[in-house]
Order: C-alpha cells, then structure tokens, then sequence
C-alpha cells in the first residue's frame, strides 16, 4: 500500500512578465484535461517550502520525487501517473498533482541515488525556449494568428516581425483573423518535440514554471514522448455568495418581475402560459412505468426513411418551414468561444445576445468586458433569462479561478456600467424560463445550440454549438426582436414588432450553395421540436441517434421503444455525471427502461450538455432537452435539416467520436426508492 500523503502548496518565486507569453502559456502548458480537484479538508500550504527550490529532482518508477532541505531534515514532495499504459510511437500525455510524501519510506534515499535524475532547466532557458516555440506555432502570415486553447486561458499567437506576440483572446487585434486552434494535447506534442530537439540527449528534464496561483512543472521525456504536467494542489473553486443580494434578486425575479409587473404587462401571454402549464403538469403526474418488455427483435437491414418523403410530411406537422443557410459545427468551448470572439471583435454593426445563463466567473467577466468596450461602438443587446442568470451565478464553476479574481455581486449590472450594453431581462412567469440561445453578429451570422456564457461551457463541459450563414439568420433576427420587444413592453411591444416585420419587404436572395434549414420551437402552445421528433422517430426504419443531458418525456420513450421493437437501431448517449440530481435519478431509470427493452445506452465520460439527434438522414439539434420543460413550455430553438452534408458531419464528428469514447452500459441497475421518488420530481422538470 502506497503510504499516506500529506497535501500542501508548492511555492515559487515571483518573477517579472518578461517575454509576454512565456509565462502565460507555460503555466498552462499540457492542462487541458480537468487538473484534479484539491479537497476542500486539505491542510494549509507548507510555510516551510514557501520559495524555495528543490535539492534536485528524480523520476522514481513513475513518479516525481523533489527534496527540500529543510531543519529537522528534509521534505518529499511526490505526485505520481500511470506508466503501464505508455503507447510506444506515438506522444502520451499525463496530468498529475504534487503531494508532502508522508510518512518517507526509510529506503527512500538510497532508492534515489539509483533512480533517474532529472536536469533542471532553467527559468531563463525556458522562457528563450518558448519565445521561439511560438513563433514556431504563429502563421507566417502577420494578419493571422493561432489560438492556443489551454485549461484557464484562450491565447492568440501571432507575429510582428522576428518575434511572436501572445495576448489574451479577447485582446487580439480586430484585424487579425484565427486561421487555427491548438488544444492542449497538441501543444503538448510540440513542446515536447521542441524540447527533444534542444537537448543533446534524449534525457528526461523538468521545468520550474510560473508563479503564485500559476506555479507547477513540466516534465519532458523525450525517449518515452511522455509529458507531464505536474501541478500544485489546488484550491477549491470559489464563487462568493451573497446570500441577502440572492435572496432579493431571487424575489425581485419571481416575485416582483415575473408575478408582478410582468401580467400586467403582459396579461395575454401570461395567462396563456399559465393555462399550458397548469395543462402540462396534469399529463405528467403519472410516473413513468415499465414500458414494453420484451426480447427486441434483429436490426433491420433495410434502407432509411425516404427524406424527400419525409420532409414534405414535416410541412404538415409543424408551421416552420424550410429555409436556406450554411452551417458549421462548433463542437465543445474549444472549438465556439474563440469564433465567438472573434465575430465580436469584427462586428460592424451590432451583437445581439439571447442567453439563459451570463454566469459572472472570471471567463463571463472577461466575455463581458469585450462586450462593454464594443458597446462604445455598435449596437450590443443581451436578452438574459432573469432567474436562470441569477441562480446560476450563485454556483462555483468545477475548475479553479484566479484567486484574486473577485465577480461582480450581479453580472447584469455589471453589464450595464460603464458601458452602452443594453440588457433586459426575461422574465419568468408562471416558473417558465426562456431557455434558447441566439447569438447574432451584424444580421448576417447566427450562432445557437446548448451553449451559455461561462467557464464551465468554455473548458467543463462537452457541448456544441453551430454557425449559420445566408436567409435564415434573417428569420432567426425576426424571432430575437420579438423576443426583445416582448421583454421591453410586454404584450403590446410583442404585437407592435410583430406588426412591422409583416409590413417590410423580404427581399430575395441567391439560394444557390446554400442547405435546407428549418427552425425549430417550443414556446407555449407550439410544441415543434417535440412534434417533430416523435414524427422522426415513428417514422425511422435504420437509426437513431440521440445524445442528451436529460431524457426523461415519457412520449419520447414509448416511441423510441417502438422504434427499437421495429428492428431500428436505437442509440442513446447520456452523461456519467451530471449537474442535477433529480436528473441524474431520472437518467438512471430511464437507462434501465432503455436496455430493457434492446436499447443501447453510452455513458459520456463527465458532463454532455449537447442535444443532438439523427433519424436516419434527418438531424435536429439546438438547445431543447428531451424533458417536459423543455419540449412542452419553455422557449426553445432547435434547427434541422436532412441536408447529407450536415448530417454526415454531424456523424462522423460527434457521434461516432462520442460512441467511441464512452462507456457502453450493458447492464440494468438496482436502483432504490429514492431514486424513484427524484424521477417522479423530475418528471415534472
């Protein structure tokens, strides 16, 4: 048994910026993978290792051993990683912690003058060596740059002249446009293939980086292609409550804004959505039973639905028609925020924003401050659903924040000051919330899917977003105005915009290179996305795909069981850890009714937050959950297409890849009363 361990801090010295990027990237270097959690419990850092440097350090069997002399003799810090995996030929990758060894094994010693030692490099070494690395990674061409995607930071890298500038994502140059992404792991490869190429040998050696909060250590093996990044414990996430600011916040959205004043502004709609909940929740107080079960039968081997075919009969199911547009996948925070960014930086216009969460961690702080400087210049609107924004803020995100960072007791009024944003809130009567996401750059580019503003979506958690080009972001621009005017004035605002938008003119467009799109919604009363996608499924004769945070509407289930009893392919990718216990109880008996009845079910490693389908050629995608809220009353926006090319890519690179990395569930749990009793909850959710 290994022996017990004692966790503290790392301490190193304070050094000044020097080269601009050495540090900020160095610090980051090989992070991209979740850096494990410090527990909360942990005892205070070692003043005694406060500044000072280790007596040399040695790879032991897998792990880092440093000795600090210190009185009374000295103190081993260790962190360790998995080496029986190592995968010869290609570069591994490891994330590991560092611990006080406690107690020291009485051979320790001697074990270290038989282990490998580790040559130190230098700080000022590194940081000549990283100066050059990334002018290395920077385009030659000086208006393009490269954008590093390192846990915590979103750095552009771009030259002027003989030397390479790294900024802060946000600070980059309007004029300088992103011509690629580097993620973490592929960093990684490059620093270790340029740290090879600096030594005379293929000797493993280890770097002293950064400082404060940013200390850790690189270790680099070139002969293994093995990098580790070696952190200090970490401090506990911490958002600070204000428990009285929430508390009158929480009153000033459910009382006052959305019982209050809102009916009086909206009397119409009120009562409306009133009348749909109350009929809502009277067909989901039955808790969701066995289902079908029995032996599914073979996969059918036969072709797909006819989609010509099917998309005619859509136009019969639902008011939205088909539209034209392109569409791009942005799979995960790496992939959309920095071309959410850039857009913003490149706006001439105006960047509108419908959001259910502006969270107020020190990423939505610095998306903010973006926002404001642009607000001195164009048009920025942000439509925030009131308490989803509210609730949200009072909770830490999973990974660590400065900790000098201090947010803002309210980001909408951080928002507001000293700025031109305009920002409304919407309200939520009746407990419903406006749960879609629209992003809008000067008319002419949409971005929307699952996604909202905050560190948890930037670097936490697996999700995707989608950008869309040509007619369509015209039709999706009609819904954000009247969406705003109903959040400004009510009922009246809602007819007037309404009112203006059927007395313009559409003018027509060139439709040729463009895809069929069609937009999706659940407001109350219009139920597309669900209507649509039990009409997908009944329809499916191959497959189906789906992938979800929550999957708890009995409608869905019965038909999807249907389906899978028809001979389709039923697939169903879940998370393995979800953000909410009612819903995880939920996803738990649902994953047991699924493989009763010959469903397969994944377990996504950690949080997905995409929601995404294909029904054979036909995808829907957006930000709707297959829950009651979600298909049933709150506003939602979905898009789908039975386009070839978007539906294909939507396969290949998010499908396939996540059925790849997830765990296949094989077995049904014993699940307790309980869990039961939370589904039941949640069945109204």
């Amino acid at each position: 048994m290994a022996p017990p361990r004692t966790r503290c801090r790392l301490g190193v010295a304070d050094r000044p910026w020097g080269f601009k990027a050495a540090w900020f990237i160095a610090i980051a270097l090989m992070a991209g993978c979740a850096v494990p959690a410090t527990d909360p419990d942990a005892p205070p850092p070692s003043a005694a290792l406060e500044g000072q440097q280790p007596d040399g350090a040695f790879n032991l069997d897998g792990s880092l051993i440093l000795p600090y002399p210190v009185s009374g003799g000295p103190v081993y810090l260790t962190a360790q990683w998995r080496t029986d995996d190592l995968e010869p030929g290609r570069h591994n990758y490891r994330v590991a912690e560092l611990e006080i060894l406690d107690p020291v094994p009485p051979d320790l010693p001697q074990r270290l003058q038989s282990s490998v030692s580790l040559r130190l490099i230098s700080s000022e070494q590194w940081d000549e060596w990283m100066a050059r690395l990334l002018y290395e990674v920077a385009p030659a061409d000086e208006s393009k740059a490269a954008v590093l995607n390192l846990q915590g930071q979103d750095t552009a890298i771009f030259r002027r002249g003989t030397s390479a500038r790294a900024v802060p994502l946000a600070d980059k140059p309007a004029d300088v446009r992103i011509e690629r992404i580097v993620g973490d792991d592929e960093f990684a490869l490059l620093a270790n293939g340029f740290v090879a190429a600096q030594l005379t040998s293929a000797e493993p050696v280890l770097v002293a980086s950064g400082a404060g909060d940013s200390a850790a250590y690189l270790l680099f093996d070139p002969a293994c292609q093995l990098s580790v990044y070696v952190a200090r414990p970490r401090q506990p996430p911490s958002v600070k409550a204000h428990p009285i600011g929430f508390a009158l916040s929480s009153a000033d959205a459910l009382l006052i804004n959305s019982h209050l004043v809102t009916p009086l502004k909206s009397p119409v709609s009120t009562s409306y959505r009133l009348l749909w909940l109350t009929l809502h929740t009277g067909m989901t107080l039955i808790p969701k039973g066995a289902g079908r079960v029995a032996e599914a039968p073979p996969l059918a081997s036969g072709p797909g639905m006819d989609l010509h075919a099917w998309e005619k009969q859509l136009d019969t199911v639902v008011q939205s028609k088909r539209q034209r547009g392109r569409l791009r996948l942005l799979i995960d925070g790496g992939a959309f925020f920095p071309r959410f960014i850039e857009s913003v930086q490149a706006a001439k216009q105006s960047v509108w924003i419908r959001l259910y969460i502006f969270d107020r961690d020190d990423y939505a702080v610095m998306i903010a401050d973006l926002l404001k400087a642009r607000s001195k210049e164009i048009d920025v609107r942000i439509l925030l659903d009131h308490l989803g924004t509210v609730a949200a803020g009072q909770l830490p995100p999973e990974g660590p924040m400065p900790s000098d960072f201090e947010p803002p007791a309210s980001i909408i009024g951080y928002l507001r000051q000293d700025s031109e944003v305009r920002v409304l809130k919407s309200p939520n009567p009746v407990m419903t919330s406006d749960h879609a996401k629209t992003i809008l750059i000067d008319g002419s580019i949409a971005f929307l899917g699952g996604m909202n503003i905050g560190r948890e979506y930037r670097f936490e958690w697996h999700d995707m977003m989608v950008e869309v080009e040509g007619p369509i972001v015209g039709s999706l621009a009609i819904d954000f105005e009247r969406r705003w005017s109903h959040a400004q004035i009510g009922d009246l605002g809602l007819f007037l915009e309404a009112l203006r938008q059927s007395m313009e003119a559409t003018a027509e467009d060139d439709l040729s290179g463009y895809a069929e799109l069609r937009p999706l919604y659940t407001q109350a009363g219009k139920y597309e996305i669900l209507s649509a996608q039990i009409a997908a499924i009944r329809s499916a004769r191959s497959h189906i795909y789906i992938q979800q945070p929550y999957l708890s509407d009995d409608e869905v289930l019965s038909a999807l069981i249907s389906a899978r009893h028809r001979g389709v392919d039923v697939r169903v990718i879940l998370p393995s850890r979800g953000d909410s216990g009612f819903m995880n109880s939920a996803n738990l008996v649902t994953t047991n009714l699924l493989l009763r009845n010959g469903i397969r079910v994944f377990a996504y490693p950690g949080m997905t937050h995409v929601k995404a389908a294909i029904y054979d050629g036909w995808a829907c995608f957006g930000s709707a959950n297959m829950d009651k809220l979600s298909l049933r009353v709150n506003q939602e926006l979905n898009l789908a297409t039975s386009d070839p090319d978007i539906v294909g890519r939507l396969e290949r690179d998010l499908f396939e890849i996540d059925f790849a990395r997830s765990r296949e569930i094989t077995e049904a749990q014993a699940l307790g009363w309980n869990v039961y009793l939370a589904d039941f909850i949640a069945a109204q959710l």
